[in-house]
């Protein structure tokens, strides 16, 4: 029996684990869905019985068919917590193949009630209801092979063993009838597995391509945010460049974020030439990225640093007057004389020479850096080490 239901179980496990997991999902929640709502075709069948077989035999079958579904109805809801575990997957649906061929004989025994067979047409009645019922059981368990043909054997045994038993007066209707429903069984069953297949293969094809192009939009993304972070920074110090200043000082973007009145500090390195040429440029390039981080770590939130060229720094201020703007470069430019560039026992130290401006509503702005360039000139010729207004 267990390599019999292998041979059965085989067609769906040669899909893809995938497409094997959501077919046992649908496979479940048809099941249920069918195992939950055929008391209306079962009650429909006791009502024509009804008067026609005894009533205990009557109300036998009808408790029979109410306890098969509400086990299948249980063994659906099993197969459906485990679809996304082989093994338990595998065992699930043999249990619920053998509670479909439970279910179907149930329903099929009506074929060898006491009685029934000696009224032809309530009898033929009976064989083209479990007919119906045997088509419509091919959306419902399309999705297994064995399931289908478990339940459709289970409905159509009772009615070969009664055409057995019973002398029948259309024995070639019948026989016709019960080949008949195998045979639409056998070709819709399959050709309806068919499409759902494809179906949930193109479905499943689809997510994963999909899932494939949101984490290639998402590296895309990414990938454009670090080029433009790159574009935006000075790939040594870290700090703005000078074409990233620059968009931060069109006219809507710095009244945003510096308010209508800010401070432009202009900053060069005092003999940075002569440390390059004595000391070598890695150590030049030591040195701007010490007063990068040395400006860096004493400027607020809301301000700006960048490197506008070469050895020079330009900082905006946010919301200053020119007393707080002249108080802050002071504070910078000590903060810088301070720091040691180099440990010991080298400790180098460098200075710069600051120049300020202070930039009000109305006032070009191509101006205003000017005058902090020439302030700093006079910083330069004035002894360096200082800020100039």
């Amino acid at each position: 029996m267990p390599g019999l239901m292998n041979r059965w179980l085989l067609p769906m496990v040669r899909e893809p684990e995938p497409v094997q997991q959501k077919s046992a999902r649908q496979l479940a929640a048809r099941e249920r869905m069918s195992a939950s709502t055929s008391f209306m075709a079962y009650f429909l069948q006791a009502l024509v019985l009804y008067g026609h077989v005894a009533e205990p035999l009557l109300w036998g079958w009808l408790a029979l068919v109410m306890a098969s579904e509400a086990a299948n109805c249980v063994l659906a809801m099993r197969l459906g917590r485990h679809t996304n575990d082989p093994v338990q997957r595998r065992r699930s649906v043999r249990w619920l193949v053998l509670g479909l061929f439970c279910a179907g004989s149930s329903w099929g025994l009506t074929s060898l009630m006491p009685g029934l067979h000696a009224q032809t047409q309530l009898y033929m009645f009976n064989v083209l209801f479990l007919v119906v019922v045997g088509v419509i059981s091919v959306h419902n368990l399309c999705l297994s092979w064995p399931a289908l043909i478990a339940f459709n054997t289970g409905l159509m045994w009772p009615l070969v063993l009664a055409g057995v038993i019973y002398p029948m007066e259309l024995p070639v209707a019948l026989l016709a009838a019960v080949a008949g429903e195998l045979l639409m069984v056998k070709i819709y069953g399959r050709t309806t597995r068919y499409l759902f297949l494809q179906s949930m293969r193109a479905h499943l094809a689809t997510e994963t391509l999909a899932e494939q192009l949101r984490q290639k939009n998402d590296d895309l993304t990414e990938a454009l945010s670090v080029i433009a972070e790159m574009a935006d920074l000075d790939p040594l110090t870290h700090c703005l460049n000078r074409r990233a200043m620059m968009r931060h000082l069109q006219e809507p973007v710095r009244h945003q974020r510096f308010g209508t009145c800010f401070g432009v500090v202009l900053l060069d390195i005092d003999h940075f030439k002569q440390i390059n040429d004595s000391l070598g440029h890695g150590v030049g390039d030591q040195v701007l990225v010490a007063v990068a981080d040395c400006l860096r770590g004493h400027l607020r939130a809301q301000d700006c640093l960048a490197r506008w060229g070469g050895e020079e720094f330009i900082c905006l201020l946010a919301d200053m007057d020119g007393n707080t703007v002249k108080a802050m470069a002071e504070r910078l430019r000590r903060a810088l004389a301070n720091t040691a560039i180099l440990p010991p026992p080298a400790e180098l130290r460098v200075t710069a020479s600051f120049g300020l401006a202070l930039c009000r509503p109305g006032y070009p702005l191509d101006a205003v850096i000017d005058q902090a360039d020439q302030a700093m000139y006079r910083a330069k010729h004035g002894g360096r080490n200082r800020v100039e207004v």
